[in-house]
């Protein structure tokens, strides 16, 4: 299991990235573990394997 930081780093974003990530479910099998706001996420090695990280910025409008 990987820690938000051990993602981060290995990604080369925030760590906050990364838990915006779990919340989104990019990360599957990503669980959140603790009690409110001492909780914090932990990310199994194989939800990494072919994982490509979202491209940074809003999602641009499709034109008609």
């Amino acid at each position: 299991m990987l820690t938000t930081a051990d993602v981060a780093r290995r990604f080369g974003v925030s760590t906050t990235t990364v838990r915006r990530w779990c919340e989104l479910g990019l990360l599957p099998g990503a669980e959140r573990v603790g009690v409110k706001q001492r909780a914090t996420w932990v990310i199994p090695e194989g939800a990494l394997q072919g994982f490509e990280p979202p491209k940074p910025g809003r999602p641009k409008k499709e034109r008609q």
